[in-house]
């Protein structure tokens, strides 16, 4: 429980920066993959998960960094952020995490082009921080 918690607090505090600056401090990018790490340790050690799930748990990170640098419409720090998700959640929920915000962003999205004109970015982090709340929620 703390660490959903922790994981949730953690994404609002980055989606005030995503939405009000459309960027990430890599400082604290850099906390959240410390924090990650040592949590996957402390799983593979107390056998909770191994080595292969934690490996197939980081796929939509990496799926949206190949995006984001093939793209260049996709921010890094999205990709990086989902790593982080990945190995604090595990490869099902965070596969569950990944479409759910890209489902819900989408939405938004089609809801933006409906009713505003020209070009406006969405920041993807608080659709991020829906998604596990409603992962949580969901268990």
């Amino acid at each position: 429980m703390w660490l959903i918690g922790g994981t949730i607090l953690f994404l609002i505090l980055l989606s005030v920066f995503d939405i009000q600056k459309r960027k990430m401090p890599v400082s604290l990018l850099l906390f959240g993959s410390i924090c990650s790490l040592s949590c996957a340790v402390y799983f593979i050690l107390d056998k909770q998960r191994t080595l292969a799930e934690h490996t197939a748990a980081l796929v939509p990170g990496v799926l949206v960094l190949l995006l984001a640098f093939a793209s260049r419409k996709i921010g890094y720090g999205d990709g990086w952020l989902l790593l982080i998700l990945g190995l604090l959640l595990g490869q099902r929920d965070c596969m569950n995490v990944f479409l759910t915000s890209v489902f819900l962003a989408g939405c938004t999205g089609l809801v933006m082009l409906l009713f505003r004109k020209g070009k406006k970015t969405i920041p993807y982090v608080p659709f991020l921080a829906i998604s596990v709340a409603l992962l949580q929620i969901k268990k």
